[in-house]
């Protein structure tokens, strides 16, 4: 693993351990460096702001994760994608309560739509506007996940969310359909 590797993934890390406690708002990037050992100098090498840094995470990490497990169709990347997240909720709930630059929300409306329209394409073909549907089933489902790992309620844990979203995908082939 190269220098460059192991540094972004020591601030990835400090950033990770201080959401822990605050919100990402809160935090600065002399907070990450303290936490982590290393000066400002070096952060700014690495990534112009905190707000890249998260959005490193989100694609090194997550997306790793995706390929890792090769999600072939929607309900296995939303199966993946959901056990990765619950496996990661402290940091993953903080990270979706933050709505700037580099949100979670944006960086999921970003990859999740495309798949979203491609399902549709397949399932849906004599429907109209599916760019719109596709917009309106992506945000659905990413605010479905922020309410999931977000709420101070007993949460499901990721297989029933997965079970419960299944279910909901499902319905969504009989009404549309």
């Amino acid at each position: 693993m190269s220098n460059t590797v192991i540094t972004k993934k020591a601030l990835a890390t400090s950033l990770k351990e201080l959401m822990v406690e605050q919100s990402f708002e809160k935090i600065t990037v002399g907070d990450i460096c303290d936490n982590c050992g290393l000066n400002r100098k070096t952060f700014y090498y690495h990534f112009p702001n905190k707000f890249e840094l998260m959005n490193w995470i989100f694609i090194s990490e997550y997306t790793n994760e995706l390929q890792k497990n090769d999600a072939e169709n929607l309900k296995t990347f939303f199966a993946v994608s959901f056990r990765y997240f619950y496996k990661n909720r402290v940091f993953y709930s903080n990270a979706l309560r933050f709505d700037g630059q580099n949100s979670l929300f944006d960086f999921l409306s970003e990859n999740l739509k495309p798949l979203i329209l491609e399902y549709i394409a397949e399932s849906f073909n004599e429907r109209e506007h599916k760019a719109f549907l596709a917009d309106i089933i992506t945000d659905v489902i990413i605010l479905s996940i922020k309410k999931w790992l977000c709420t101070d309620k007993e949460q499901m844990n990721a297989d029933e969310f997965i079970e419960f979203t299944n279910k909901i995908m499902d319905d969504l082939d009989i009404i549309v359909g």
